[in-house]
């Protein structure tokens, strides 16, 4: 997925939300024009815990089909980065709140 990152006034990347293992993004998707939400994950490569977990959550992403459920885009490793790319549902900030607390 081609990429821009919606900014804050500050000109930071806009952040939707924070949980133990990643910071979720607000961006566009440049072929679509469609908000999408990118959540980044730092991992190392020893780190069987949070490997395991990141294996867990993209399966558990690829099944999910439910209207009140974002929607699993895609997902890219760059280096230590996992990128998980997911529809930007209506509520901004909100829906991430009650998505992540699985």
């Amino acid at each position: 997925i081609e990429l821009e990152y919606e900014q804050d006034t500050r000109g930071d990347r806009l952040m939707l939300g924070r949980g133990t293992y990643g910071v979720v993004y607000s961006a566009i998707d440049k072929l679509t024009k469609r908000k999408i939400a990118v959540k980044e994950i730092s991992i190392q490569d020893s780190d069987d815990s949070q490997i395991q977990y990141l294996v867990e959550e993209i399966a558990l992403h690829q099944r999910l089909k439910n209207k009140n459920v974002v929607s699993y885009l895609g997902c890219e490793r760059e280096g230590n980065i996992v990128r998980i790319f997911m529809e930007q549902g209506p509520g901004g900030r909100r829906i991430y709140c009650t998505r992540y607390t699985w």
